[in-house]
């Protein structure tokens, strides 16, 4: 289990993290708590298992660009 803490902009880490994996050969999963991390994950890794982590999730706190895209 990976988790990635990400409150910023989502896609850079994501991207770095899933470079690094690429020759890893054991089984993996990402977690987070940010549905947007997990999104990215989907959209441009769907291979990769994913869980989303829960607790209190304010989307005012991220750009507004990723507002609504759950």
């Amino acid at each position: 289990m990976i988790e990635i803490k990400n409150e910023g902009t989502v896609g850079e880490m994501e991207r770095l993290v899933y470079l690094e994996l690429q020759d890893y050969e054991g089984p993996y999963a990402i977690q987070s708590f940010n549905p947007f991390t997990l999104k990215w994950f989907r959209e441009n890794a769907p291979e990769v298992l994913r869980g989303q982590l829960s607790g209190s999730f304010i989307v005012s706190d991220y750009e507004v660009e990723y507002a609504g895209t759950t």
